[in-house]
């Protein structure tokens, strides 16, 4: 069923009369319009401003790619609750294409698409089916003049198959209507690939050619393969950082990871770990000295079973927790750095307000030198955009622990005394939810969705 966003959209684009329409990857045209893939759809360039306040209207923003970007070419998303999935419109203010990863060739024939286009199926206007042809032909034609190009092209040919039977299809229902031709030259639709009609083809389309050097092949090849198998960076937005908190049992772990795993799809993500912050080049020595301690002496490393608001504390607990502040402002700089850059950064647990409890101050005496110190750190740290405060009643919690599958796990004592200490704490953040985990998870997950697409939406 095609998403809602859609079907709102593509009749708004009538009625306002946007010229344009989808001109390529048709057979894939109903599977996408369902929010499985993006659909591609050229966009008269006059029209830009109007269609984007049509998008804006229906609950898109516009992406940007964290590999490349063209101009004239433009990502938007929406999310439809109803399916819970992510469209996705790629979207040509002028018809551009390449041989490869490059959109190294402008096809200007914009408005002879445009004005031939017609309603289908999926209320969603396609190019004509000969224009479709035309432009097909001239997509494999551009890309089998590369080595990578022709790697594509085998790689993808069940795809070019199927879209070149869909085309032939829709060019035999309509029988004699064809469309003007698009180009002075003759493609040659249902004729294999020659070596000849490429040397022929290139000679008229030179003049349709921006100029790609061997460095710009190489660094877009470079950044793609680099991005292919170490950062796995996806499209970037006016970036966030969401943290979620909420003691043990209230479902906070799960919710990050299911942000995590659904936004992940189309958006560059990463996750924060507040509470267990990575060791930094400073605290590592620290860490290895707590650590022979703990071995020596036999010491605990657990804190959140006590509240050291009113406790002393010894020298050594007060070097472990100013280099605990120290690895959490660092991990915090970095999670705002990261949303600078454009990705949403996921803080599993954030500071609270309430010193010596749990992932607040743990220095009692502010005024002591070890107090100052952590109290400068935790002030320096940069509050978060967007805060979602899980709320769970303490047997809820205790029965939902005595359920979980995990290595040392607390025990319902140890639950309970967690929740007693650490019970009605407060945060700083620029947008604050109370979230109501005494739900079932489902429902639970659903909100978060509502509540986060929201907010993306409103600051994109």
């Amino acid at each position: 069923m095609m998403l809602n966003n859609y079907q709102r959209l593509f009749s708004e684009l009538e009625i306002q009369g946007v010229k344009y329409c989808s001109w390529k990857n048709n057979h894939l045209l109903e599977r996408e319009s369902n929010g499985d893939g993006d659909i591609d759809l050229l966009v008269h360039p006059l029209q830009y401003h109007e269609f984007e306040r049509l998008l804006f209207s229906n609950g898109f923003i516009r992406a940007g790619s964290s590999i490349s970007e063209y101009p004239f070419i433009k990502h938007y998303y929406c999310y439809d609750e109803r399916s819970n999935k992510f469209g996705h419109l790629h979207v040509y203010f002028k018809l551009v294409t390449g041989d490869s990863h490059l959109k190294n060739y402008r096809l200007p024939v914009e408005d002879k698409v445009l004005n031939a286009s017609y309603i289908y199926d999926f209320s969603i206007r396609e190019a004509h089916p000969s224009h479709q042809a035309e432009i097909y032909m001239l997509r494999k034609y551009i890309k089998s003049s590369s080595l990578l190009g022709l790697f594509l092209l085998f790689r993808e040919s069940e795809d070019y198959k199927s879209e070149f039977n869909y085309i032939k299809g829709r060019i035999a229902e309509l029988g004699a209507k064809s469309a003007p031709s698009l180009f002075k030259f003759d493609v040659g639709f249902s004729k294999p690939l020659s070596f000849v009609n490429l040397l022929k083809i290139k000679r008229y389309i030179k003049v349709w050619h921006r100029g790609v050097g061997v460095i710009e092949r190489v660094s877009q090849l470079n950044t793609r393969i680099l991005n292919k198998l170490f950062f796995h960076r996806k499209k970037i937005v006016n970036g966030s950082v969401i943290a979620i908190v909420g003691l043990d049992g209230s479902g906070k772990s799960s919710a990050v990871e299911m942000l995590s795993k659904w936004l992940s799809k189309e958006f560059t993500i990463k996750i924060f770990h507040f509470g267990r912050p990575p060791a930094t080049l400073l605290t590592c020595p620290i860490r290895i000295m707590l650590w022979v301690r703990r071995i020596v002496f036999h010491k605990s490393a657990s804190g959140s079973l006590v509240d050291s608001s009113n406790n002393k504390l010894s020298l050594i607990s007060k070097i472990r927790y100013l280099a605990l502040a120290f690895e959490r402002v660092v991990l915090i700089r970095n999670a705002h750095r990261f949303s600078l850059n454009g990705g949403i950064a996921i803080l599993d647990r954030y500071p609270s307000n309430n010193i010596g409890k749990m992932d607040s101050q743990r220095i009692p005496d502010s005024n002591s030198f070890f107090g100052r110190l952590e109290s400068m750190l935790y002030e320096s740290m940069k509050i978060a955009d967007m805060l979602l405060k899980f709320n769970v009643d303490v047997e809820e919690a205790v029965r939902r622990n005595s359920s979980r599958i995990k290595k040392d796990k607390e025990t319902d004592e140890e639950i309970r005394i967690r929740f007693k200490i650490n019970d009605r704490l407060q945060y700083s953040s620029m947008l604050e939810h109370e979230i109501d985990a005494m739900q079932p998870k489902d429902e639970v997950h659903k909100q978060l969705k509502v509540l986060v697409w929201e907010y993306i939406v409103a600051t994109n």
